[in-house]
This record gives C-alpha cells, structure tokens and sequence, in this order.
C-alpha cells in the first residue's frame, strides 16, 4: 500500500502530491475564452435579434447608425435620409472598440515580446500619414466601385491599423535575426527587407499591367482605380528604401525593429504621396479622366500647419513660465513626444477652423458640431483640443507616470493612439483643401 508522504520544513508541512494552484489572476488564466465572449456574445445578440425583429435590427440600429453614414460618405449624397455625419451610437461604439482593439493589440506584442518605446513612436507616424492620405485620394475620385469603401472611416482606420501591426511583426521577424546569428543574420535581415520589396513590386506590377489592359472594358463600378502610378516610378521608391534602411544600419552598427518598421511606413507613403501628386500636376484632376477641374488651396498646406505651430508654441510657452510654480508642467514643453501629439490636435483644430471659417466645408463630429453650434465660431476648437489634451497628457505624465514605467509597452500603445486621433483627421482635412476636394 502507497502512503502519502507529509514533509516538514521548519514546522510545517504540505502534501507531496498536493496540486499547485494556476498561477495569474482569473483574468490572465482566462483570457482566451474573455476575448471569444467579447466577440461572440454582440455577435449572438445581434444575429439572434435580426432572426426574431430584422426590421429593428437592420434596419433602425444597424443601418441607420453604422451603415448608411458609411455609404452616404462612399456615394457622396444621403442614404435613406441619413448624412454622413457621425451621431453619438456609433462615435461611442467605435470608442469602445478602440479600447479593446488597444488592448488586444498591447496582449499580442507582449507575447511577442515586443516593447516599443520613444522611436517606435515616431515610426508610427507614415502609417497614420498613409491612412490619411489614402482617405484624400478616395475623397478626390481615385477610388471607383468597391474599393471606395475600404478607404472610407472607420474602415479605412482597420484597414491601416491591420497594415501597421503585420509591418510591425515583419519587422520584428526581420530585426530578430540580428540577435540570433549576429553579423551574418544582420545581413539576412537586409536581403529578407529586400525581398519583401521585391515582392511588393511584381504585385504591383500585376495590378498595374491588368488596371492597364482592362481599364477600357470595365465600367468604372468594377474598375476599383481611376489612375495607378507607373510601376517603374514604385520600384525607384523600393530601391530607395531598401538603400535607406542599409544606410540607417551603417550609421547605428545594428538593424532596429524601429527602422525596419519606420522604412517600410515611409515607402508606402511616398508611393501614396506621388499618386495625390499626379492629381495636383494635373490641376486638380486624374490624368485622362474628363471631370470638372478642383479649385485647389495648396497655399493652406503652408498657413494651416504654422496656425498649428503658432499656436502650439502659445501653449509650450504658457506651460514653461508656469513651470516655477508647477514643476509638472514642464511635460507640455519638455517632452519631444507631448509636443508632437499637441501640434498633431492643434494640426486638426487649425484646419478644421480654416474650413470652417473661410471655405464651405462642415463638420462631421458630434462633439466639435454641437459646441461650434453653441458658440457660433469654429475657433472653439483650438481651446478644446489644447484642454483635453493637456488633461490627457496630465494624467498619463504625472497621474499614472509610475505605472507607465513600469510597462512601456502600454504607455507607448496609449499615446499612438491619442496621436491618431489628432493627426489622422487633420492630415486629411488639410490635404482635403489644399486639393479642393
């Protein structure tokens, strides 16, 4: 017969065969099956909802407040009487979603091991560029049939923000090599970001030579491009690239995941940016497209970024002659990535009120609408953006400073995504009408 045998170690004992508890809070042990519940159960309701009432579902929820602003914005007139303005159901969802989307990209770079810190940061900023310059060239017409509205918010910021993470994983792929063969991976990991290269342009080169050969016999519903760029001008923008990138790991001695990843975000801007300025060349039209010319503002791409300027250095003045007083203050002046976010809100309160005030542009958003309604001026905007993002960066500089620390990761991820919110939608309303589209 087979005992169980007690151990003693200094008075007390416990079983041998005794089981350890699972180690992490219930939250960490069921992650897993969390996120399935937070995906399924929407999911569930809504799908059993539209079985039992689809009228309500669809039509009176669904539709009217998720879909039709989407599609109002695509075609360019009201659906089923519904504009394409946001209205506070789906600007709260999308808030949410946000959240979540956050959170669940901060639990896949952990496991992978990744923390990014200040220079990931900026190498963030092409992508959100990208996302913005995309959204112009749809708003000018590039865009025809289905993939007009891939490039329509919120689509377009999962669009770019699944672009962003697969670029960033690359990088990391690519970067990694480095660290496990040393000099030799170093080089591996040159020809690996070359290859990638290359295999973006036979891509492109395929889309092109099919846009080219076809583009007479689809209609402009299937066609899904009015103009493609040549592909001789993509693979002198991939040479310089993959030549940019060698020049960035001779100058530090090692290849960084951030310049990898900030490389690959320039590149697919600057092809993005000779598309919008084929249209510019072309006077505000698609080189052989017969449409009515745009009357395009491209001075506003000089006066709207020094009105965001001017008024940022107001604030980083105001905070550095308190910073006697108030210590903290000096993260509104001090601190390369706060400045960046501030003028990145500032960016988008200056071209919202240039639009506004001297063009006949509205305004899309819930919040911004009702107060310029209220106080009958779209200036309101530059006091509302420096406000809440100064309490924004308050609390994550000084409230929150030593939980940050403490997980980079998370403080990094955070302050992207605030940058985002200011810099996506002012990029896009400056070149909005700087191009007169």
């Amino acid at each position: 017969m087979v005992h169980d045998v007690t151990i003693h170690y200094g008075g007390r004992c416990s079983m041998a065969r005794k089981k350890s508890k699972p180690k992490g809070s219930f939250l960490r042990r069921n992650e897993p099956l969390i996120w399935v519940l937070i995906i399924a159960i929407p999911v569930v309701v809504l799908g059993v909802g539209y079985l039992v009432a689809p009228k309500v579902i669809w039509d009176q929820f669904l539709f009217h407040y998720y879909w039709a602003p989407i599609e109002a914005d695509a075609v360019g007139h009201p659906v089923g009487g519904v504009t394409d303005a946001y209205n506070a159901v789906d600007t709260s969802t999308y808030g949410v979603i946000l959240v979540l989307a956050l959170f669940g990209i901060f639990r896949y770079l952990k496991r992978l091991d990744i923390e990014p810190g200040k220079e990931m940061f900026f190498a963030t900023i092409p992508y959100i560029l990208l996302g913005s310059v995309l959204r112009v060239l749809q708003d000018s017409g590039m865009f025809t049939g289905k993939a007009t509205y891939l490039f329509i918010s919120p689509i377009i910021y999962i669009f770019i923000g699944i672009v962003t993470l697969l670029k960033l994983v690359e990088s990391h792929t690519i970067a990694s090599q480095e660290k496990k063969m040393g000099q030799s991976g170093r080089l591996r990991g040159l020809w690996s970001f070359g290859a990638i290269m290359g295999f973006f342009n036979i891509l492109y080169l395929i889309g092109y030579t099919f846009y080219v050969n076809n583009r007479e016999l689809l209609s402009t519903n299937s066609r899904n491009a009015t103009f493609l760029m040549s592909p001789v001008i993509v693979a002198v923008l991939s040479i310089a690239a993959f030549l940019g990138l060698v020049a960035l790991v001779r100058r530090r001695g090692r290849l960084y995941i951030h310049d990898v990843f900030s490389v690959f975000g320039w590149h697919f801007l600057a092809i993005a940016c000779f598309q919008a300025l084929a249209f510019i060349m072309e006077g505000g039209k698609w080189p052989g497209v017969e449409v009515k010319a745009a009357s395009m503002h491209l001075v506003q791409l000089l006066l709207v970024p020094l009105l965001a300027l001017g008024v940022t250095a107001l604030v980083a003045g105001i905070a550095y002659s308190l910073t006697r007083r108030c210590s903290w203050m000096e993260i509104y002046w001090k601190r390369p990535m706060n400045l960046v976010i501030m003028y990145a809100h500032l960016l988008d309160a200056s071209a919202t009120f240039t639009a506004l005030q001297w063009f006949t542009y509205g305004e899309k958003h819930v919040l911004p609408n009702f107060l310029i309604g209220l106080t009958g001026t779209p200036a309101v905007m530059f006091p509302l953006k420096a406000i809440v993002i100064a309490v924004v960066l308050y609390v994550l500089d000084v409230e929150i400073k030593k939980d940050l620390e403490k997980n980079v990761l998370l403080g990094t991820l955070i302050r992207v995504a605030i940058l985002v919110l200011g810099l996506a939608p002012g990029t896009r309303d400056l070149l909005r009408l700087a191009m007169g589209v």
